[in-house]
């Protein structure tokens, strides 16, 4: 089985090339899952950064880390690539880059190698008698290790969302609240601060 190649070093060193100075990134996973634990997710990933010395090349080493994950999704099993963008708005003084990935997976183990950048389980299903009960954990869903986005944590400005569309309408939702509801559809929003990955955070269990 191949393993999906991660992002997580080639960004580190994009991170901390950038000499410290203000940047912004806003990651975003939306998940469409079945009955069975097979479904659909869409990454959006995004960087706004000043136009400075010793960053000029960020948006390259970015498409060539997220395009080393798009040929793997391309040729491991359990996968099927629907669409893969990426978008750049440039002025003078600063750069908007962003990139979309979007994939069909066979089931949530294989979802999990992409989601997570260390040995952790971002999201899980049990079924107990007649109700499924899905469990998330949000600080899984990183494309660094811990030690790294503990670090990057204390320079950047990172915005986190994740949209979950269930098979069904939730019955009850423990832990977390959602920042918005509406019908199958839940969505969670968080400003990453230096204690997201530090304090113990507890899963989010939803039943339906």
């Amino acid at each position: 089985m191949n393993k999906i190649v991660k992002p997580a070093l080639l960004w580190a060193v994009i991170l901390f090339s950038a000499f410290a100075a203000a940047c912004k990134m806003d990651i975003k996973h939306e998940i469409w899952l079945k009955k069975n634990g097979s479904g659909k997710a869409r990454m959006d990933f995004f960087i706004n950064y000043p136009i400075s010395a010793g960053n000029e090349g960020m948006q390259f080493s970015i498409s060539e880390a997220l395009g080393g994950m798009v040929e793997e999704l391309k040729t491991s099993k359990g996968y099927k690539l629907l669409s893969y963008k990426t978008i750049v708005d440039s002025t003078e003084s600063e750069i908007n880059y962003r990139e979309v990935i979007e994939f069909q997976f066979t089931d949530l183990d294989k979802l999990n190698q992409v989601l997570r950048a260390e040995d952790m389980d971002a999201i899980r299903l049990s079924k107990e008698k007649k109700k499924s009960l899905l469990t998330l954990y949000p600080p899984g869903f990183k494309l660094l290790s811990y030690e790294r986005q503990q670090e990057n944590l204390s320079l950047f400005d990172i915005a986190a969302e994740i949209k979950l569309h269930l098979p069904a309408k939730p019955k009850s939702v423990t832990g977390d609240e959602p920042s918005g509801q509406k019908g199958k559809l839940l969505t969670w929003s968080w400003l990453l601060d230096e204690n997201w990955y530090s304090d113990f955070y507890e899963d989010i269990v939803i039943e339906y």
